[in-house]
């Protein structure tokens, strides 16, 4: 996603259906430590969750969701 305040590390993601891993990558070690999952509070009709950005101190990010949401109609005494 982008590079840390520092310049050592870098953040990536792995997304799949639950939401998007977020990890910090320290790119002298190859070490790879989680931070979390970013996921919409509602995921209601939810399809797929995109990466986005996110600010080089890692405390605000931005993501993309596509979903369907539809209404579904009960009619009656049609005749």
């Amino acid at each position: 996603m982008r590079w840390t305040a520092d310049g050592r590390s870098i953040y990536v993601t792995q997304g799949d259906k639950a939401g998007i891993r977020l990890f910090r990558l320290e790119l002298a070690t190859g070490r790879k430590e989680p931070l979390g999952l970013i996921k919409p509070a509602d995921a209601v009709g939810v399809l797929d969750i995109k990466g986005g950005a996110m600010t080089a101190d890692g405390k605000a990010y931005v993501y993309n969701d596509r979903r369907t949401i539809s209404d579904l109609y009960i009619v009656e005494g049609i005749q």
